[in-house]
């Protein structure tokens, strides 16, 4: 069975337009067990028996599938990281290291990297009350079988001080061309950073953002319960939405921009080489237009997953390399996935 974790991208959300994704996570370190930083081999794979048993004894073993980390290519655990399950240590060294992801790729369970456990979950729009709710559930299985390091006056412990207390971290990602384009994203994200959020690109190169994306993130754990810090990010990014759709009103006014959008269009529907930064730039116009309800017949989840599937370590993976250099190959696929020229090669 091939397993491409996106059939989450499916489901609905709120305000889908600007916000792709949420996302929530909860981090754990087991009682009596040395930190990660502090453990060797054979201790970080006691730890990953130790949950791997937990797993079979609470019957998550049936909802959430092992991924072969140490039998992947590292083109495929690039991959991995590239879609947010695991750090790039990882990917240069799995052992000792575990990865549970559910049919759908929604929601993962993460060993031994930073913190002993990272639970994670994933749905579409602004979702946070649904995606906490799923961590929560996980979490809650297998405490029944694990024992959580736990300080009765700062919570929840963990080698990370910024997750010291609920050890809940929740992030939603969003789409912002209008609020790039007019110059104010920077001075945005500074008032955000100001008030306890931290920003930053979905994709990037380390000197450049790609695509407009954005991941809003809380970064207090300590002292502040976790519906706060839920309501806190909805507020700030219902917040930004407004001021994104504000800018995309005036946008509508401007015959430039729709021939921007179209030019878009026409040039990935026949362009037979597409850089990663250019297809990234064309595809955040594709997306505005979508907004604007040109191009009826696609969907949010249909872009999201076209995005993820023409990164570069994506690109690598042994079943496409061998079609070509990467530009071809991103340019098959958009082509593909815009004419709809093969489903089954395509999306």
């Amino acid at each position: 069975m091939k397993h491409t974790y996106d059939d989450w991208m499916k489901q609905n959300g709120n305000d889908r337009s600007v916000a792709l994704y949420s996302q929530t996570t909860l981090y754990r370190n087991l009682t009596d067990t040395p930190f990660v930083f502090g453990c060797n081999e054979k201790q970080k794979e006691d730890i990953l028996g130790q949950i791997k048993e937990a797993f079979v004894h609470t019957g998550l073993a049936r909802t959430l599938f092992s991924v072969p980390l140490e039998n992947m290519t590292p083109s495929g655990r690039a991959s991995l990281e590239e879609r947010g399950y695991l750090q790039h240590s990882t990917v240069e060294d799995p052992r000792g290291c575990g990865l549970f992801l559910s049919n759908d790729g929604g929601m993962a369970l993460t060993i031994n990297e930073e913190d002993h456990l990272r639970f994670s979950a994933t749905l579409p729009g602004r979702s946070l009350e649904e995606t906490y709710r799923q961590v929560e559930q996980l979490e809650t299985h297998l405490s029944s079988e694990l024992s959580y390091a736990f300080d009765p006056d700062f919570g929840y412990l963990s080698p990370q001080l910024q997750r010291i207390g609920t050890g809940l971290q929740t992030s939603v990602y969003v789409h912002v061309p209008a609020l790039c384009e007019s110059g104010n994203a920077m001075r945005v994200w500074s008032s955000l950073r100001r008030i306890g959020f931290t920003v930053g690109p979905v994709y990037s190169d380390g000197e450049h953002a790609f695509g407009d994306l954005y991941r809003i993130t809380n970064a207090m754990t300590l002292g502040i319960r976790e519906k706060e810090q839920m309501d806190n990010l909805n507020n700030v990014v219902q917040q930004v939405i407004r001021h994104e759709m504000a800018l995309r009103a005036e946008w509508q006014q401007d015959g430039d921009y729709c021939d921007r959008v179209y030019r878009a269009m026409g040039t990935l529907l026949y362009a037979r080489k597409v850089s990663y930064a250019e297809a990234m730039e064309l595809l955040s116009l594709i997306r505005f237009g979508m907004e604007q309800g040109f191009w009826k017949q696609m969907t949010w989840w249909q872009w999201d997953m076209l995005v993820r599937r023409i990164q570069p370590a994506a690109l690598a993976l042994p079943e496409r390399s061998a079609a070509g250099a990467y530009d071809e190959q991103r340019a098959v696929l958009i082509r593909q996935f815009l004419s709809r020229e093969d489903d089954e090669i395509g999306l």
